[in-house]
């Protein structure tokens, strides 16, 4: 299988622009890793933040951590809060899911912002589906991609939201370049876990400890730096899901 390095060939050898690659960016320990491994090799990445409105205070403190930490650019995008909330109200009702609008749009605006600029590769951490469930294995090389995103992602077929009344109130840019397959082509979305031994906790446990990162009290698991970026996780999900 293919390792960090055979990654780091391919995004350098694609390299046209002032950056990179593109790091969708959630303000959890993963960010640190993903950008240090970067910039060992010499990789200038380019942070991208999508506000999802779930965000804790320790997400927006890590991420600007980061940037000073490793001294890259970034990019923040805020969606407009009155279509945002609709859109959210829409999922919930429909698809039990207030996440899934932030899914698209970090993906959608990800694939958009690497158009414009010439940027050949977004990178991620960690591949879920792989590690957490075993669906696929590394010799697989997944990417994301528009049908992943559906697929894994959200689990909730392309057909059931793009096009429907939701229309009305999704911003563009939520929904234009998960259609538009010019954009899809531009650039690929690669994890790196797809590329080195990923083991999450003894990764968090080690970039806490070395940057000092911010956490929460997070209740139901050992690992307090794992998603600790939204309050979606503090089981406001499952109690708006019961409610």
């Amino acid at each position: 299988s293919e390792t960090l390095l055979d990654l780091v060939q391919k995004i350098k050898e694609k390299n046209s622009g002032s950056y990179d690659c593109i790091v969708p960016c959630k303000g959890t320990a993963e960010d640190f890793f993903v950008v240090e491994k970067l910039k060992e090799n010499n990789i200038n990445p380019l942070l991208v933040f999508v506000n999802s409105y779930f965000n804790t205070n320790s997400a927006w403190k890590n991420f600007h951590k980061l940037i000073e930490v490793f001294d890259v650019d970034s990019r923040t995008y805020n969606p407009n809060i009155k279509k945002y909330k609709k859109i959210v109200s829409y999922m919930l009702s429909n698809h039990q899911d207030i996440f899934i609008p932030y899914k698209m749009l970090n993906y959608s605006y990800s694939k958009q912002l690497a158009a414009k600029l010439g940027v050949r590769y977004i990178v991620s951490g960690e591949f879920q589906e792989l590690l957490t469930v075993g669906k696929f294995n590394r010799e697989n090389n997944v990417q994301k991609t528009r049908w992943s995103m559906f697929q894994h992602d959200i689990n909730v077929a392309s057909e059931q939201i793009i096009g429907h009344e939701i229309d009305s109130f999704m911003e563009n840019t939520l929904y234009d370049s998960v259609n538009d397959f010019e954009n899809e082509q531009v650039s690929k979305w690669e994890y790196i876990s797809n590329y080195i031994h990923w083991d999450q906790w003894m990764q968090d446990s080690y970039i806490a400890e070395k940057y000092s990162i911010y956490t929460d009290n997070l209740h139901g698991t050992f690992d307090q730096y794992y998603r600790s970026n939204g309050v979606v996780y503090y089981g406001v999900h499952d109690a708006l899901r019961y409610i």
